[in-house]
């Protein structure tokens, strides 16, 4: 009976901390890293407790690195003078920037996860990202647009690499109506 009770105690010190770190560890892998585990004693328990916490300091400030990172990014991509789309390997919009959406007439809204021709109608760009896509190469044209305004366009288009295959293509489109004309 003695020992039966003496094991219960000791039990359930070790199994109260570590349902805390199975917790804690859940909130961790649910993107929450605000929790930190807190245990005082130094066994093997407290080390595991410790590395926890330091982990998810780390997760948490290269998570706050890459969010001001793709903070600044997008006000890049948004403020740049030339069109930038960028269309999956199965030609499906991926996104784009004010820009585009000035020169088509058309909104990222509307246009994100459609067929690049069911938003843009201009089958010589299919054609350029199609190529991109099958060569795996850079690709550069003029092009005339005659819809919705008639302007000539310098578009280049890159292959977007993911783990070694060509993933996406990325699509600057710069107007260049204005030095035709000149």
């Amino acid at each position: 009976l003695l020992a039966f009770v003496l094991g219960s105690v000791l039990t359930a010190g070790v199994t109260k901390p570590l349902n805390r770190i199975i917790y804690i560890s859940r909130k961790f892998a649910q993107g929450d890293f605000k929790h930190r585990i807190y245990h005082e004693s130094h066994d093997e328990i407290g080390q595991l407790a410790l590395t926890l916490n330091a982990m998810a300091q780390e997760i948490e400030t290269k998570i706050g690195e890459i969010e001001i990172q793709n903070q600044q990014l997008r006000t890049i991509f948004q403020s740049m003078v030339e069109g930038i789309i960028v269309v999956d390997r199965r030609q499906t919009v991926v996104t784009c920037n004010a820009s585009v959406e000035r020169m088509f007439h058309i909104l990222l809204s509307e246009a994100q996860g459609k067929l690049f021709l069911e938003v843009f109608r201009n089958s010589d760009i299919a054609d350029i990202i199609m190529e991109v896509i099958r060569e795996r190469r850079f690709v550069s044209r003029e092009l005339s647009l005659v819809w919705p305004v008639q302007k000539t366009l310098q578009v280049n288009a890159s292959p977007v690499y993911e783990r070694g295959t060509v993933g996406a293509c990325l699509l600057v489109i710069h107007d260049i109506t204005e030095i035709r004309k000149l």
